[in-house]
């Protein structure tokens, strides 16, 4: 009732504000009357203190309209911000809700797009919304006065504009057929650039930036096609209501002066009927305008409406009836993605039983990761039952880390309890990396964690689960990017109940507890393997076989590894991420300067001179019609009538048509000089900080919708929308003054083009053509740093590595491992000292020419919407018979071989229709592709299951024998066979030997770490 109440509050609201623009538009009739009195006693004899009254009588009539227009406008506006915030927070609340099937159709682009495009077209139509009744209103009104004015010849000028409507009918269909078609174009725009800038690392690795520029530019293109269509149909329709205001006056005034030779147009009836006509053109001139908001906020509100009637998750699908007495049932179940017909797993019966352990294992592809987010509600269930008991905690393969502290990344909205929080921090092994950071735990990350080793976002996320003290525990994965010691979970375990599942493919973690239940997935179906982890040697094969030690061994001491390492008291935290800057100066003129530079000087001349002329016409045209209108009268009629409408005729047409072209204003008057110099400081300044306080509400909204699992496992979805809105408030509260202004803009267009660039792609000496020849690399005192101002994160290194070695690069996360690969690639640049690949510094090489030349298998997995030949190809260098003898390679081609189209695979954005492993595959299809004489491989093969891992080993040492490979790893097995091993820790070289050199040295870091793993027994 309440909810009702307050609708009709509100709508009562509207009503009265929109009604008050009754109010200006009658009081505009004031002034035709007083100036018929004025010209009456300017051609009479009567007291001057009338002349003084009617002249005061137009000046306050005029005042008093601006003010309660300007008002009437203002209400409209708090009304369309209101309506702004609400769908705003619609498309956001909406966006936590959705099926996965329909999220997949729906990229991250479009539905931004939604709410920063569409939800602005919605808000542009509503305050002139109240012209659809007041238009009408003050036509009638001018046509009954100018009917007691000049009589009959009213009809004329009516006519005249009644005329231009179909016109414009047919314009309006053009526009909002142009208006679909764009919109269609930017979604996909927006799409892909997203896209570029989520993955913006992998494209500068590969060097592909060319490539997905041109896609970038060649759907601009298409959408500037549409864009120009539009604006020259806006323009006709816009020449035609210039036209109409003169042409309505010219057939009104030639009427009234050709049907009867007795009709005088003296300045009375002239200047009276002038400024009728003007008052009844006003909403016709707006007409055009109108139109095309409507059309545009039409387009706009269907396509809201399909977004916010897309489907949802069905929340009841999983039910949590208490009477159950295992935490966890799942009866008959069988799941999907996109609906029945296309069942991802089927027919599976699991219980698991309060407190206890529980592995699932599988090869890649195989659904373990869709049998999480069955329990999580996530898939449709197609058929069974589904039922949980308590609060779920869950950590993703893929962690999500939010723009926040990282103490926020942990609490996650629950309250700050120091004494769990720091039981939390020790367990999952994250003191050492806070002794590291600047501001420990206070420490910003950026988006993505951007600023964090792929090892500390899975530890970061397995602690938010940790801290949050669920019933059940679902863990996808979460240890397969950290070191084997860092990996051992025993401090979390409680066997009173505190985990009640853990769900991972990380087969170190099954031996942990002898008692529990491991669960096998292959290809949609689940198998119960036995009541002992031990009979999973079959699914693990030989990598069982090397590993001798349980992981009840105790951890080496957290200390060990940063024994040297001082913890930093350092008073004043770091940020990552810089606040937007603001600029609080006046717009310089050379701002001006430079936009009229880039629009073309010609351009900008003859607008100039067009509007110049565009004015003086218009005064003429006036000028000739209080000429014509003190014509003396010749026995009762005014001579040469012709000549002066011919002249007011081509005056008026000289006018018309050079409004078209005209787009710049001239130089303004003393008084808005004056006016503008108080006025526009302040609303150019509130208009920075609205561009500021936006971009937070796009750039959040993002990463909500990449983390809406977590987000609706932890129950949290409330929270982040509250977070949402108080940023959109925000924002409201700077845009809601700031409307008028448009310099922020110019401002905003140059900062960003002045923006640090990466340096030059191409150099001016070239390296030759086969260089690196034979893939030898040095370290020479090398450090740098992510950014000026920050630490370092590789310290005074040095190091070499002769052509076709194998080294192994290992140390805890955090060490330094990915930093050695950017510096490589050159995505961050020196401080100091320098990097040689076969003699020859990588600065003095454009970025293209180095990273052409050297391939890197990444840590995590970027793949683009788009055909699956297009993501390892994009640039069409390869045969498809090149590309299949890849896939063979990398063991995914019988995987490719299934799909419908195979190399024409649609992948969805992100690769969210692939597992983690099979993209992780598609990135060593690449690097096969390339084999290159240098191979970078960061953890390459984290989230493969150890069968294919083993075959991925064989395939890398076969197909790059006569290659440099450096692998960054955190199973040690993979790197046992490796010439040399390079252990980092802090940013500095710990050990650099063999490996049996190393294990040879029980003192050593590499034997610790081994020891830990279970590959040393000694």
């Amino acid at each position: 009732i309440f909810k009702n109440l307050e609708t009709i509050n509100q709508s009562l609201k509207y009503f009265l504000w929109s009604s008050l623009r009754a109010v200006p538009d009658l009081l505009t009739f004031v002034s035709p009357y007083v100036l018929n009195l004025l010209i009456d006693f300017v051609n009479g004899n009567e007291e001057p203190w009338k002349g003084y009254f009617y002249a005061s009588l137009l000046i306050i009539t005029d005042l008093i309209l601006i003010l309660t227009r300007n008002h009437h406008l203002n209400m409209m506006f708090a009304v369309a911000f209101r309506v702004k915030s609400v769908l705003t927070s619609a498309v956001y609340r909406k966006a936590l809700v959705l099926t996965n099937a329909t999220r997949r159709k729906r990229t991250v682009g479009e539905i931004v797009n939604l709410m920063s495009v569409d939800v602005a077209k919605v808000f542009d139509v509503i305050p002139f919304s109240t012209l659809v009744w007041t238009a009408p209103l003050q036509i009638g009104v001018s046509i009954y006065f100018l009917w007691l004015v000049i009589g009959p010849s009213t009809l004329a000028g009516l006519a005249v504009m009644l005329l231009l409507i179909p016109t414009n009918g047919v314009v309006s269909t053009k526009l909002r057929a142009y208006q679909v078609t764009q919109m269609k174009k930017k979604d996909e725009r927006v799409k892909l650039m997203s896209e570029i800038l989520s993955g913006i690392k992998i494209l500068k690795l590969y060097a592909w930036e060319p490539s997905y520029q041109a896609e970038i530019l060649k759907i601009r293109e298409m959408e500037m096609k549409t864009l120009k269509a539009a604006a020259y149909a806006s323009a006709f329709n816009d020449f035609m209501w210039a036209c109409s205001q003169f042409l309505a006056t010219l057939a009104t005034f030639a009427t009234f002066a050709l049907i009867d030779e007795r009709n005088i147009l003296d300045a009375k009836t002239a200047f009276v009927s002038l400024a009728l006509l003007n008052i009844m053109s006003l909403p016709l001139a707006a007409f055009p305008m109108d139109v095309a908001l409507v059309v545009k906020a039409a387009v706009s509100l269907k396509r809201l409406g399909q977004f916010m009637n897309s489907d949802e998750i069905n929340f009841g699908a999983v039910s949590h009836d208490q009477n159950e007495v295992d935490p966890i049932v799942i009866e008959n179940g069988s799941f999907s993605w996109s609906g029945p017909g296309e069942n991802v797993l089927e027919n599976v019966n699991l219980r698991i039983r309060k407190g206890s352990l529980v592995a699932v294992v599988g090869t890649v592809g195989s659904g373990k990761s869709s049998l999480l987010s069955a329990m999580l509600g996530e898939m449709e269930i197609t058929s069974g039952h589904v039922n949980t008991i308590g609060n779920v905690s869950y950590a993703s393969q893929i962690p999500w880390i939010q723009n926040a502290t990282l103490r926020e990344n942990i609490l996650f909205g629950k309250n700050y309890q120091p004494s769990k929080y720091n039981k939390v921090i020790d367990a999952c092994c994250l003191n050492p990396d806070l002794d590291i950071f600047a501001g420990r735990d206070k420490i910003e990350i950026g988006e993505k964690g951007i600023n964090l080793s792929g090892g500390q976002k899975q530890r970061v996320s397995v602690a938010r689960a940790v801290y949050n003290k669920a019933g059940i525990y679902l863990f996808d994965d979460p240890l397969s990017a950290v070191d084997a010691h860092v990996g051992t979970y025993q401090e979390l375990l409680d066997r009173e109940g505190e985990f009640s599942a853990f769900v991972a493919q990380y087969m170190q973690s099954e031996k942990d507890q002898t008692d529990d239940l491991v669960h096998r997935v292959q290809r949609g179906k689940h198998d119960r393997l036995d009541s002992t982890v031990s009979e999973c040697s079959d699914i693990s094969g030989d990598y069982e076989a090397t590993r001798s030690l349980s992981l009840n061994r105790p951890s080496i001491s957290s200390t060990s590894l940063t024994a040297d390492t001082k913890r930093k008291n350092i008073p004043e935290v770091q940020k990552l991420i810089g606040e937007e800057f603001k600029e609080t100066t006046t717009v310089p003129w050379s701002l001006y300067f430079q936009y009229f530079k880039a629009s073309g000087w010609t351009y900008v001349i003859v607008s100039l001179l067009a509007y110049t002329l565009f004015q003086v016409f218009a005064m003429l045209a006036n000028v000739w019609l209080s000429v014509w209108s003190e014509t003396k009268v010749v026995n009762g009629t005014q001579p040469n009538q012709g000549y002066n409408i011919g002249i007011y005729a081509g005056l008026g047409v000289l006018q018309s048509g050079i409004f078209v072209i005209a787009t710049v204003c001239v130089p303004l008057a003393a008084f808005y000089y004056i006016v503008q110099k108080l006025a526009i400081p302040t609303s150019r300044q509130l208009r920075r900080l609205e561009s500021v306080t936006r971009s937070p509400i796009y750039s959040n909204f993002s990463e909500t919708i990449s983390g809406a699992s977590t987000i609706r496992a932890y129950g949290q979805s409330e929270r982040f929308v509250l977070e949402a809105e108080s940023k959109i408030d925000s924002n409201q509260t700077c845009y809601y003054p700031s409307i008028i202004s448009n310099s922020w803009l110019l401002e905003r267009l140059k900062e960003y083009c002045q923006a640090p660039q990466e340096a030059e792609w191409e150099s001016v000496q070239k390296p030759p053509k086969p260089w690196p020849a034979e893939g030898s690399v040095e370290f020479d005192n090398y450090e740098t740093r992510y950014r000026e101002g920050l630490d370092l994160v590789l310290k005074n290194v040095s190091f070499s590595i002769r052509a076709g070695e194998k080294i192994g690069v290992v140390g805890r996360t955090g060490a330094g491992k990915s930093s050695l690969t950017l510096a490589l690639f050159r995505l961050v640049e020196g401080a100091r000292g320098r990097i040689l690949i076969d003699g020859k510094d990588i600065s003095k090489i454009g970025l293209h020419e180095l990273r052409g030349k050297i391939t890197i298998i990444p840590q995590d997995p970027v793949l683009f919407s788009g055909k699956l030949r297009f993501n390892l190809d994009p640039f069409d260098n390869y045969t498809d018979h090149a590309i299949w003898k890849a896939l063979e390679l990398s063991h995914l081609s019988q995987f490719v071989i299934c799909l419908p189209t195979q190399l024409s695979y649609k992948i969805a954005e992100g690769g969210d229709n692939l597992s983690v492993g099979q993209k992780q595959l598609v990135c060593l299809t690449r690097a096969l592709l390339r084999k290159s004489k240098i191979l970078v491989l960061d953890e390459a093969t984290a989230a493969i299951d150890l069968e294919t891992d083993d075959l991925i080993q064989q395939t890398i040492r076969t197909e790059f024998l006569d290659s440099t490979v450096i692998t960054i790893a955190h199973r040690l097995n993979t790197i046992m066979d490796s010439t040399r091993i390079l252990v980092l820790d802090n940013g500095f070289i710990r050990e650099y030997d063999s490996p049996s050199n190393l294990l040879r040295d029980h003192e050593s870091q590499f034997y610790q770490m081994a020891r830990d793993a279970g590959l040393s027994s000694s």
